[in-house]
């Protein structure tokens, strides 16, 4: 397995766990709420743009696919609220 495909795992696997802690938060705690995944998804875009010492392309691929698993999980919930 070459970089690039690491890196694509890498994405794929980080996603794929961030939707499944997303939905199991979702289903085992009646506390949580769209808000409180919009507010842990505005602080993942700080997260990101707080590179002040730089960041591995490892880490910012981990990065990218929690922010993405999120967005879609804000995306699913809005439209189950619809």
């Amino acid at each position: 397995m070459d970089y690039e495909q690491w890196l694509e795992k890498l994405y794929i696997e980080t996603f794929e766990a961030t939707i499944r802690a997303i939905e199991y938060r979702k289903k085992s705690d009646p506390k949580y709420t769209l808000n409180e995944l919009l507010s842990q998804l505005e602080a993942m875009y700080v997260i990101d743009g707080n590179n002040y010492g730089g960041r591995s392309i490892a880490a910012q691929t981990d990065l990218e696919a929690s922010i993405a698993a999120m967005q879609f999980m804000v995306s699913q919930w809005q439209k189950e609220t619809e």
